[in-house]
């Protein structure tokens, strides 16, 4: 009985550690351990990534990792570095991570067109971003770079899953260079050098002053008319989708904005004046 006990003891806590260990907003590899923080290559790769020391965003003593391709055939020809750690896997959409953001610098002579991949879903499909993020050869210092991952953001490459179901279940994330959406990337020699790989929420969120504390919008959900109470200290209004587009805005001459236009889903309302900014969600039914 008591070994039957210690075993339902530890079925318990392997499970709890299977709950608790895949993407929470927030994720970041700074690669400060001194380890590549579980981002690698495939495994027969002749040069995977290596974590250096010293020079990264931060300067001295700051960890950074050096991604180099060789290009021409075979392992060790493609720009890619990818993660199956259980802290990059699992329900981004849950998690409700946006986008990725990290520092880049291309260490190399050729050009970077960076892009976002996942593995996951039912099926084990296989999508890319859509859009890149153009590193030039000649842009050797550190740049930031948020690449957005939701699901209209992203071009499936293989598999019928669609985006939204990888997002749900991701077993793979991977940071590549790639001229077209891939989940393999360019056979190119280059260097990449990468830090503060981080899973963020999307910008909008959270932007907030007290000044506007007041303010408020109703109802919400809404179908025709967005109601704001407290106009009469507001200036302008703009309002995103959940990738970041601005797709309305204006000045704020009542105490009402009409959304009746708009698709049916999740939407940020971005309200200021000349003290500050408020940013509230609502959803379109």
């Amino acid at each position: 009985m008591l070994i039957k006990k210690i075993l339902l003891l530890i079925v318990s806590i392997f499970f709890a550690v299977q709950i608790e260990a895949q993407i929470t907003l927030g994720q970041t590899s700074d690669f400060e351990d001194g380890t590549t923080q579980g981002w690698r290559n495939g495994a027969q790769s002749p040069n995977p990534p290596t974590n250096v020391p010293t020079g990264g965003p931060n300067g001295v003593d700051d960890n950074f990792l050096e991604e180099i391709s060789a290009g021409g055939a075979g392992a060790g020809s493609k720009m890619i570095i990818q993660n199956t750690e259980t802290d990059w896997t699992g329900d981004y959409t849950a998690a409700e991570v946006w986008a990725i953001f990290f520092w880049v610098k291309n260490a190399g002579a050729t050009d970077l067109f960076l892009r976002v991949a996942m593995e996951g879903g039912g099926s084990g499909g296989e999508m890319s971003t859509t859009n890149s993020f153009s590193v030039p050869a000649s842009q050797t210092s550190w740049t930031k770079v948020t690449i957005p991952i939701q699901a209209t953001d992203c071009t499936i490459i293989t598999g019928g899953d669609p985006a939204s179901l990888i997002l749900s279940d991701v077993n793979e994330i991977r940071i590549l260079s790639s001229t077209t959406p891939s989940y393999n990337g360019d056979a190119i020699a280059g260097t990449m050098h990468v830090d503060y790989i981080t899973a963020i929420e999307n910008p909008l969120i959270g932007t907030f002053d007290t000044n506007l504390a007041n303010v408020s919008v109703y109802p919400n959900p809404v179908s025709d008319i967005l109601n704001v109470a407290n106009a009469n200290t507001l200036e302008r209004y703009e309002i995103f989708n959940i990738a970041g587009q601005r797709i309305a805005g204006g000045a704020v001459e009542s105490e009402f904005i009409q959304v009746s236009s708009l698709s049916q889903g999740l939407y940020f309302l971005r309200l200021s004046n000349n003290l500050g900014v408020r940013t509230i969600k609502f959803v379109k039914r």
